[in-house]
């Protein structure tokens, strides 16, 4: 099934991890958290090429590791639709998967479920059903709860027939409309969106906690 390329944004700021620098070079596993997201994506055999969007500021120390995996970089734009949009102009197969570089626990299994899921309906995206009680909040107060029945939390990779991607994207740029992942795009065509049930471990590690609870997960793996 050497119909898929990937492309993983991997070039915003990480602010909220508090570290100064890009979150994605932080250690992980006894590497770095980039280097454990590439090694799902350029360890598939069905996924014809890997391209990682990367800020100018880090391309270098990136470079050297990604290099053994053998994934192309491209530059990142101002905002990660635009990176993704970057990313997707090198792209060349029929379908393409875009998986947050700060996502690096997926697993194997779910990626490819994901990208049958969209071989079949043409968009597909990971998702877990949301457990918790929704509010809204103004100023401070409450002032509605949300009924979670229906309600999914979308995750990534997301998988998509290439063409209708960047048709998504084009539309998107031409009305100034930012969309909070691919899938928001897509959707705003009118195409329906194929839902993959995903995994709480596949977690996007964007705080400190987030990072500990990542670090706590791999060590479970490695203990069994």
């Amino acid at each position: 099934m050497n119909l898929f390329s990937a492309v993983i944004p991997a070039a915003g700021s990480g602010r909220r991890m508090g570290k100064g620098f890009n979150k994605l070079l932080l250690p992980l596993g006894g590497v770095t958290l980039l280097e454990c997201t590439l090694r799902l994506f350029a360890g598939c055999p069905w996924i014809k090429e890997v391209f990682l969007v990367v800020q100018e500021s880090d391309r270098l120390e990136i470079e050297a590791i990604a290099a053994p995996y053998g994934v192309r970089l491209v530059q990142g734009g101002n905002t990660r639709q635009d990176s993704v949009s970057r990313g997707l102009e090198q792209v060349e197969t029929p379908f393409v998967l875009v998986h947050d570089g700060a996502r690096p626990l997926v697993s194997p299994e779910k990626i490819l479920e994901v990208a049958e899921a969209a071989r079949r309906n043409e968009a597909a995206i990971l998702a877990i059903p949301i457990k918790d009680t929704v509010t809204r909040v103004s100023e401070g107060l409450i002032t509605g709860t949300i009924p979670r029945e229906g309600l999914w939390a979308a995750q990534t990779p997301q998988a998509f027939r290439t063409v209708l991607l960047r048709e998504a994207i084009r539309k998107a740029a031409q009305e100034l409309f930012e969309g909070t992942d691919e899938a928001s795009l897509v959707e705003r065509l009118g195409h329906r969106i194929a839902v993959v049930e995903g995994s709480e471990r596949n977690l996007k590690v964007t705080t400190p906690m987030d990072l500990l609870i990542a670090e706590h997960i791999m060590n479970q793996r490695g203990a069994r």
